[in-house]
């Protein structure tokens, strides 16, 4: 298997042949072959892959395993926090609606009497400014403060320090803004059934931005991987005895597996790891046994000089 008569179908150093008389590529199999043989003998589907540039299927799928964990994630993560929004928003529509915007600012009943109340573990302010002490002293984690000139979400970093950090959801302009075009439409505010609604709505079109959200995070692990992969592999091998185009399709196939088997864990068991730290580990475990069976299948990889690797 080692010798001349297996090597006329082996690529040469830059994936292909020298000379196409004396190596001829071997038929080029059905995509099908190709995916079950990266779950039984991935030595042998990355050569096929190298040799006729298959690349296209693999990349399908690897997109649709992490658009589908990214979809399962966020209704997930959508499912355990829209109650709690719910009943936030259905608080507040009870204890401060109306709400008003005149000339930029906001109002709302009883504004003269600053308005606190925890709920769901989120504390929830309406007063003149926001008071950064409460924020400390409070037992709750996160917040939103809500000021006639702006409104902030606050979130502690460090419960044992009392420490917190506040993100600044909308600004003075942001909200003039908002007041004007409330105004075009003849509208100064929101009554009790038009703040639930208007807030049940955000909900809804967050979950689209929260899937973009996951799929980048995801997609991202997936090409530091792939960045890490072709980059040993190009400095392991001597003699650069793969071209980059190579090593981009091996790594487009091998993210295949790792990628599927994470999606099934992450959906199985969704409280455990997340699908970026599964993949993580199936990719290194993954590439450590299509190594083992490139060794204990002879499948082989020559180096510049054309011995075996």
């Amino acid at each position: 298997m080692n010798g001349p008569e297996y090597d006329r179908g082996l690529p040469s150093q830059s994936g292909k042949p020298d000379n196409q008389d004396e190596l001829r590529l071997p038929p080029k199999p059905s995509q099908f072959f190709l995916l079950l043989s990266l779950f039984v003998r991935p030595s042998l589907a990355l050569l096929i892959a190298q040799l006729h540039r298959m690349w296209v299927f693999p990349l399908f799928l690897t997109l649709a395993f992490v658009t589908v964990a990214a979809m399962f994630s966020s209704w997930s993560f959508f499912g355990k926090c829209y109650p709690v929004v719910k009943s936030i928003i259905t608080a507040i529509a009870d204890d401060v609606t109306p709400i008003t915007l005149n000339d930029g600012k906001f109002g709302w009943r009883d504004e003269d009497a600053p308005y606190t109340r925890i709920i769901s573990g989120w504390q929830i302010d309406f007063s003149a400014v926001c008071d950064e002490t409460k924020f400390s002293e409070s037992e709750a984690r996160h917040g939103v403060c809500v000021t006639p000139k702006s409104v902030d979400i606050w979130s502690k970093d460090f419960l044992e320090q009392g420490k917190y950090r506040i993100e600044h959801v909308w600004k003075e302009r942001q909200i003039k803004k908002f007041s004007e075009t409330l105004a075009k439409n003849g509208e100064s505010g929101f009554d009790r059934e038009s703040f639930v609604a208007i807030g049940k709505m955000c909900c809804l079109l967050a979950l689209p931005v929260l899937v973009l959200g996951m799929f980048l995070r995801y997609f991202w692990v997936i090409l530091l991987c792939q960045l890490i992969f072709c980059v040993t592999t190009a400095f392991l091998r001597r003699g650069g005895a793969y071209a980059l185009v190579d090593l981009v399709v091996i790594g487009i196939n091998l993210s295949v597996v790792p990628t599927l088997v994470s999606l099934v864990w992450n959906a199985a068991a969704p409280s455990s790891w997340g699908f970026d730290n599964i993949y993580f580990v199936a990719f290194v475990i993954y590439l450590l046994y299509a190594f083992h069976d490139a060794k204990t299948g002879n499948a082989p990889v020559r180096d510049n000089e054309g011995d075996e690797l």
